[in-house]
């Protein structure tokens, strides 16, 4: 038998992409004040980003976004799965394999939630890793092709004043986005929430589209009737208006509001899809690559 020098090379670099260091640190971002949605207020941005090195040298890293909430349950869930990779000596390419496992053993107190946002931190570390031994971005080894698709700004916080709501929409304009998305839910009642959408609408023109956004807070009736009403300003999609748990809610709402409805990014496995689908309840799906659990999810 005879083996070529390409293939005993080959097998040598496979050999180098055991994962022999996993670790975590914690990414925090000032902001001048709380800011809030319909649900949450927010005191910080805060990421825990994951850490995975090879035999080979090469890193790769994952994230978790945390904001302030439960930094000691986040951090126990990401202790677990970092032991959990240096003892299994997992190769980085062995996401699928590593997922199985570590479903196996997480399965007592449940597999989704912060379980399965940590074992997602540590899948996006593995590919990450993958793609920078083959010098190759993931979306490659995926065999798929490259598409750019268009991004929209992000924010419209209800805690905002009406001059800092502006001067945010009027930034991201200015930067080139051609879409904002906006908080809707306000505590004041859907007459604030409507003068929100009209002044940006006003400043922004027609060549911006505007989503909102209520972040499950409202009830169907109230969200019905602010997307009658909001329909009329030309708001793109309207995301979250309801739990996510309440299928025939979306429904109703999709039958009856004359807006695009969106939603997926609570979830932390299909379920609500599948429900939804039946339901022919959605219009947007906005699957979270953390919480979802990962590349192959």
């Amino acid at each position: 038998m005879c083996l070529n020098k390409r293939n005993i090379q080959g097998e040598q670099d496979m050999a180098e992409l055991g994962i022999v260091k996993a670790e975590f640190y914690r990414a925090v971002s000032k902001i001048s004040k709380p800011i809030a949605d319909s649900t949450h207020t927010i005191s910080k941005i805060a990421f825990y980003v994951m850490e995975i090195t090879l035999r080979n040298g090469v890193k790769g890293q994952g994230y978790l976004l945390s904001f302030h909430y439960s930094p000691n349950a986040i951090e126990g869930a990401l202790k677990d799965i970092c032991n959990f990779l240096r003892e299994n000596e997992y190769e980085t390419y062995e996401t699928v394999r590593m997922k199985q496992d570590w479903d196996k053993e997480a399965e007592y107190f449940g597999n989704t939630g912060l379980n399965n946002c940590a074992v997602a931190a540590a899948n996006i570390a593995m590919w990450d890793a993958w793609g920078h031994a083959l010098n190759m971005p993931v979306w490659k080894i995926l065999g798929s092709n490259a598409k750019k698709i268009p991004v929209y700004g992000s924010g419209g916080w209800i805690s905002y004043t009406d001059e800092e709501l502006l001067e945010e929409v009027l930034d991201y304009k200015g930067r080139g986005f051609t879409a904002v998305k906006i908080k809707v839910g306000h505590p004041d009642g859907i007459e604030r929430d409507l003068h929100r959408l009209s002044i940006c609408r006003e400043k922004l023109g027609d060549s911006v589209k505007i989503m909102m956004d209520a972040n499950q807070g409202m009830d169907v009736p109230l969200a019905l009737k602010l997307a009658e009403q909001a329909k009329k300003i030309g708001i793109h999609w309207f995301e979250e208006p309801v739990t996510h748990t309440d299928f025939a809610g979306y429904e109703l709402l999709r039958s009856k509001c004359g807006i695009a409805l969106a939603m997926g990014e609570r979830e932390y496995d299909c379920e609500a899809l599948k429900h939804l689908i039946e339901r022919n309840a959605l219009d947007l799906w906005q699957p979270d690559i953390v919480r979802l659990g990962g590349v192959e999810e």
